[in-house]
């Protein structure tokens, strides 16, 4: 009886043996028929992982898994040195498409060349590159200009709501290398400085890059309340360094909300709660939602073997937030 105990017992063993390793192969063939193999790569390489480029990388991910799409999200903390070694990561991933959004519109171009050259077709998102046309497959972006447009009209719209204020206009830039941050300069100079260039309402006090950061908006802002107590206009670039130029407002004891119109871009989390909070006056919305559905879709495209228009244009890529219609569109680009 006990010897009957002991065979029934191994028998046992050897079943769930075979039970075990049955189950493990089918695991492994069914994560081999998952097709990860079979799906094209992409990758993702952000300026940075701040602001509006967290926002930027979740779009993409999610587009690119709703489309099937194996991908690989890089960061360049804003240095081109990295930039090229993420570029060269990707290509021997073997990538077969990447989506950049560049560190800098010269320094950015031999990145994206070494890419092409090693057969990867490259995307340029959202901030032109200074490349050649056989060094990209397409640049995705909004026009740039609207940006500071809207920025102006806002601003033609207070002095029309308050026609006897004097408007002391301090201006914080993006960074000099950046040529979407320059459109929008541009929009923002032929939309407000030079149709208001002769009113003796409107001073045009300062202006200076802020290199999209908030500690280097707070540095320059604290400095121009000393030279400029008169200041009370503030438009900026971005979100980040507004968020900068508030802090630099209470440090110096000022109110940002009634002392201040503060005028803002990108419409990232911090524009919103800047809006909310109402130390925001605006700030213009830049869709990330729409520049990876149309990254993406310029990825499908070349996928499928097709070929695509050097430019890719986005409509309404560029929106006005304000108090009124902050909620609608936070909630339009995913960003609640």
């Amino acid at each position: 009886r006990q010897r009957m105990k002991k065979f029934i017992t191994v028998l046992l063993t050897i079943a769930m043996m075979f039970c075990l390793f049955g189950c493990n192969s089918d695991q492994q063939t069914n994560g081999g028929e998952d097709q990860t193999s079979e799906m094209p790569k992409i990758g993702f390489m952000l300026t940075s992982m701040d602001g509006s480029m967290v926002t930027t990388a979740n779009n993409l991910e999610s587009e690119a898994k709703r489309l099937g799409w194996d991908y690989t999200t890089l960061s360049s903390d804003a240095d081109t040195a990295k930039e090229m070694t993420n570029a060269e990561s990707l290509v021997t991933l073997g990538v077969d498409v990447v989506v950049i959004l560049i560190v800098d519109s010269d320094a950015s171009v031999a990145a994206i060349r070494y890419m092409t050259e090693n057969g990867v077709q490259v995307i340029i998102a959202g901030r032109s590159a200074n490349v050649e046309d056989g060094d990209y497959a397409t640049y995705v972006a909004g026009d740039h200009n609207l940006c500071g447009e809207a920025q102006a009209q806002f601003l033609n719209d207070y002095m029309a709501a308050n026609p006897d204020q004097v408007l002391n206009i301090g201006f914080v830039r993006g960074s000099a290398s950046s040529t979407a941050a320059t459109a929008k300069y541009d929009g923002f100079v032929n939309g407000f400085l030079k149709v208001h260039e002769n009113d003796e309402n409107v001073n045009y006090l300062a202006e200076e890059y802020g290199d999209f950061t908030a500690e280097k908006a707070y540095n320059l802002v604290t400095d121009w309340l000393q030279l400029y107590p008169e200041l009370n206009v503030i438009v900026s670039q971005s979100d980040d360094m507004t968020s900068g130029i508030v802090n630099a407002i209470k440090t110096q004891g000022l109110d940002p909300v009634n002392d201040f119109v503060i005028i803002s871009a990108d419409g990232t989390a911090v524009g919103i709660e800047g809006i909310r909070s109402g130390e925001f006056d605006c700030s213009v919305c830049m869709s990330m939602k729409a520049l990876a559905e149309q990254s993406m879709k310029a990825a499908e495209i070349i996928r499928n073997g097709g070929t695509v228009d050097k430019r890719t244009p986005i409509e309404g890529y560029y929106r006005l937030m304000t108090p009124e219609n902050v909620d609608q569109i936070a909630a339009e680009e995913g960003l609640d």
